[in-house]
């Protein structure tokens, strides 16, 4: 994965070219994607109307419950596929909620950069488009604008 690169160039600046600093900045890049899971989650929880206690309960149970602590500290690139697709949900919510272009279209982007690490994640590609749709249900959007509405979401997904 390139999200490590970063690190990794900061760690030849540091250290000069060694393997064992190389592979620590790696590794080290999961761990902060690992720890950056979990304010993301609290902000969803936030979004959903949770109160802040339990939001931060649910956040952390999830985080020390799951798999997502020890792949926050192995080389596998799942942690950077769970913190891309938490932002996605994330920008996704905001883009309905606010009903801004360019938040759906970060989001469109979220998901070519998801789609891009894994085929498998094409799966879950369909999930968001469902969400927009129950909540604009819910919402009680006038058809009219329903429909306009799920034309820019199916031009924001084909652009992704």
């Amino acid at each position: 994965s390139l999200v490590a690169l970063p690190l990794m160039f900061l760690s030849r600046v540091v250290h000069g070219p060694k393997l064992g600093a190389d592979r620590g900045a790696f590794v080290l890049t999961n761990a902060l994607l690992g720890a950056l899971g979990a304010p993301l989650l609290l902000a969803f929880y936030r979004r959903l109307g949770v109160r802040l206690r339990n939001a931060v309960f649910w956040s952390l149970a999830f985080c020390l419950t799951t798999l997502w602590w020890p792949g926050s500290d192995s080389v596998f690139d799942q942690g950077q596929h769970g913190v891309c697709l938490l932002t996605l949900l994330l920008v996704s919510f905001d883009a309905v909620r606010k009903d801004r272009l360019i938040l759906a279209l970060v989001s469109g982007l979220l998901g070519g950069v998801l789609l891009n690490y894994r085929v498998p994640f094409v799966t879950l590609m369909p999930i968001i488009p469902i969400y927009w749709w129950l909540d604009m249900r819910a919402q009680e959007v006038p058809s009219q604008e329903l429909k306009r509405r799920c034309l820019l979401i199916r031009a924001r997904l084909i652009l992704s």
